[in-house]
């Protein structure tokens, strides 16, 4: 269980999406919430902060921290948003949603350069239950790249989703154990799933994007 995470959002005109994150995250006490907005707060950006900070405080959550980014230059606003994200605690879970689009294309850049802990959630604008969730393992993978060996295993499971450890194990000339060991790996980068009573292995949509 996480005891620190940062929720991170753009402010956007309403804060009901960022509502939505911190209850379908859990967010607890323990739990920073930080806010990015462009200089200076007002008008509809303002009241969707007051509202949230008044949410907040009644539900027993932490109170925000707004982070105002100056837009006089491109230099000054990725400089102060750098530093500031440094203080706040890993993982960081951002939420994409709302909010100037400028300042989250600059923040996940951020965020990806500097090798962040972070797990990325898109949500709908409408209430829909669904979202996009990009988990912090698969972001690794852009500065950790599969070895050959896994990428050539993982092509064989999307060819034949169901596969077994043992049919891996011939297939690639290795020992069961030592695919069991690939196959773990390949499962904490959330690549594969096992099912069945034979634990047999099924690619997930991201090693196909990946593959």
């Amino acid at each position: 269980m996480y005891t620190h995470r940062t929720f991170l959002f753009i402010l956007g005109y309403h804060e009901d999406y960022i509502i939505r994150r911190l209850h379908r995250s859990h967010a607890t006490r323990l739990d920073a919430v930080v806010l990015i907005s462009p200089s200076p707060l007002a008008g509809a950006l303002k009241r969707a902060y007051l509202n949230l900070e008044a949410y907040l405080s009644k539900i027993g959550l932490n109170q925000p921290k707004l982070i105002q980014v100056p837009q006089t230059s491109i230099d000054e606003t990725i400089t102060t948003i750098t530093r500031e994200l440094r203080k706040q605690p890993q993982p960081i879970i951002l939420d994409l949603t709302g909010g100037n689009r400028l300042l989250a294309t600059i923040t996940l850049l951020i965020l990806l350069a500097t090798k962040k802990q972070v797990e990325i959630y898109i949500q709908p604008e409408t209430e829909e239950p669904w979202e996009i969730r990009i988990p912090h393992q698969i972001i690794k993978l852009i500065h950790n790249p599969l070895t050959e060996e896994k990428k050539k295993i993982l092509q064989t499971i999307i060819e034949n989703p169901g596969i077994t450890i043992e049919e891996l194990a011939k297939t690639h000339n290795k020992t069961p154990k030592t695919m069991k060991n690939y196959i773990n790996q390949l499962k904490r980068n959330e690549l594969i799933i096992q099912k069945g009573r034979k634990a047999a292995v099924y690619p997930t949509q991201w090693a196909k994007l990946i593959i």
